[in-house]
């Protein structure tokens, strides 16, 4: 993690062209490295070394989605697995 010299505050990280947090890096990076397995939902919340609930990682998720949606990629949840997956761009209707 990077810190800003002069605030001390850490510095946003990039992945798939946005600026995440570095905990939202971390999260990112996690269920990347997990490859085509993905990684138990179990796992994902013991090995970012941040406690929280359920909940709040599928808030963390649900923003990383959000600030990723441009690259086309997305972390999906199939049978209580993470997954990092490119995704179709949906056409305005």
């Amino acid at each position: 993690m990077t810190i800003c010299p002069h605030c001390k505050q850490p510095l946003p990280i990039e992945r798939f062209g946005a600026r995440l947090s570095p905990l939202k890096a971390r999260i990112v990076d996690i269920v990347a490295h997990a490859g085509d397995e993905g990684i138990l939902e179990d796992a994902l919340l013991s090995r970012h070394g941040h406690p929280m609930s359920r909940r709040t990682m599928q808030v963390h998720i649900s923003q990383i989605n959000d600030a990723i949606e441009q690259s086309g990629m997305r972390i999906v949840s199939y049978q209580h697995r993470r997954f990092l997956m490119h995704v179709e761009k949906r056409a305005c209707v």
